[in-house]
C-alpha cells in the first residue's frame, strides 16, 4: 500500500491493522471523518453518550473494514460489479452501484456493543435499533462508506466464522478513561 500526498493529515484509525491492513489511504480518511462523527454521537456528551460505545463501534468499523481476515466473516450478497443501484445524493448521479455484503459477528459481541450503546440518545430514537442486530442494521440503511462507493451490509448474529473482538464496558471506568484519549475530536 503506497500511501498518497496528503495522508498525513489522517491518523492511523485503525492502528491494530497497521502491519496487516487491507483498507486504503481513502478508506483511512473516510473512516477519519466518520469517526468524528460517530464520537460526537454515540461518545459521552451533553445528552448522554458512552465512550465505550463510541470506542466498541470505531473497533467494529476498523474491523470491517481493515481487518485481512475479511473473507472468514463477509461474504457477497450478489456478483461484482453489481446490478444493484441507487441514486447518490453527494453527485446527483442516478445509478451508483452498491456492494452488498453478509457479515457474520460473533452474537456475545453484538450483545455487548449494543449493551455499551443502548442508553445513548441515538439508540433510544428508534425501535428499530432496540437489538443488538437491529442497532447495527439500522446504521446501514442510511450513507456512504465514501466517495460515491454505497455498499449495504447484512449483519447476523453466529458463532461460525464471525468477527470477534474485545467490547468495553460503560461501567468500567478505568478502561474508557485510557480509550477516550483515542478518540476523534
Amino acid at each position: 500500500m503506497i500511501a498518497g500526498p496528503f495522508c498525513d493529515q489522517f491518523a492511523i484509525q485503525c492502528p491494530m491493522y497497521m502491519a496487516s491492513a487491507c483498507c486504503s489511504w481513502q478508506q483511512n480518511e473516510a473512516m477519519a471523518e466518520n469517526f468524528k462523527l460517530l464520537a460526537s454521537v454515540f461518545a459521552k456528551n451533553s445528552v448522554g453518550g458512552c465512550d465505550a460505545c463510541a470506542a466498541n463501534l470505531m473497533e467494529l468499523w476498523c474491523g470491517l473494514v481493515c481487518s485481512p481476515e475479511q473473507d472468514e466473516f463477509m461474504q457477497l450478497a450478489h456478483a461484482w460489479p453489481s446490478t444493484t443501484f441507487r441514486p447518490d445524493p453527494l453527485t446527483g448521479n442516478e445509478r451508483v452501484k452498491v456492494l452488498e455484503l453478509f457479515v457474520a459477528l460473533d452474537k456475545d459481541f453484538t450483545c455487548a456493543i449494543f449493551d455499551s450503546c443502548k442508553n445513548t440518545a441515538m439508540a433510544s430514537m428508534a425501535a428499530a435499533m432496540k437489538s443488538s442486530i437491529g442497532f447495527l442494521n439500522y446504521q446501514m440503511q442510511v450513507g456512504a462508506v465514501g466517495h460515491g462507493e454505497y455498499m449495504t451490509l447484512h449483519f447476523n448474529a453466529s458463532k461460525d466464522k464471525s468477527f470477534d473482538s474485545s467490547v468495553l464496558n460503560c461501567s468500567n471506568y478505568s478502561e474508557i478513561v485510557t480509550r477516550r484519549e483515542t478518540l476523534p475530536t
